[in-house]
């Protein structure tokens, strides 16, 4: 596996923790934010970027 895929499959485990999103809803956010590990980043900063869960997490 490539570092690349790496880096990208840790921004989806990051973004599923934080925000209780589902693996499937976690790729199509990055994606939309433009963060993408198989492509070349727009900016460093973009990996960085959280959103908040669409719907409220029930413990």
């Amino acid at each position: 596996m490539s570092s690349q895929n790496r880096k990208r499959r840790g921004e989806i485990r990051t973004l599923m923790a934080e925000t209780g999103l589902t693996y499937t809803q976690a790729v199509r956010e990055l994606d939309r934010l433009g963060v993408s590990g198989f492509t070349a980043q727009k900016s460093s900063a973009t990996s960085s970027v959280l959103v908040a869960p669409r719907h409220p997490r029930k413990d």
